[in-house]
């Protein structure tokens, strides 16, 4: 089930999106030209390589000079932007999917209140029961 989820979350539309909601055509010279979205997905897969190789580096911990000391606060901001990278991916995969799911859900939940909670039946339980989102 996770690998599904990785090889879902990882395809070409997802990363274009990606890149294109972190905004980062901004980056790319005018005089490129348009990238394509494999392009596109190239250019976040090699972002997060280097950001990655980066903060994989053996770095000096001791902050003894002013340059050890912004290789420390470089490999600290590498490894956030990575993770918060990828934090992102994950979100907005996921949140297209809850909306999406969300929608059904109160679609059907219209649906199943006209069917089982009729007007002026005193025996009969309120549809505010139904919660407007899903629920484990």
């Amino acid at each position: 089930e996770l690998m599904n989820m990785v090889d879902f979350m990882t395809q070409v539309r997802q990363l274009r999106r990606l890149y294109e909601s972190l905004r980062l055509g901004s980056l790319i010279p005018p005089s490129t030209g348009a990238l394509a979205a494999d392009e596109k997905v190239a250019v976040m897969l090699a972002m997060l390589g280097e950001l990655r190789m980066y903060t994989n580096q053996d770095h000096n911990h001791v902050v003894s000079s002013m340059v050890t000391a912004n290789k420390l606060v470089y490999n600290v901001l590498a490894s956030h932007c990575a993770e918060n990278i990828v934090s992102e991916l994950v979100h907005s995969v996921l949140q297209r999917l809850v909306d999406e799911g969300t929608a059904v859900w109160r679609e059907y939940k219209g649906e199943l209140s006209a069917k089982l909670f009729t007007e002026g039946d005193s025996g009969a339980v309120s549809s505010g029961m139904l919660s407007d989102t899903p629920s484990e």
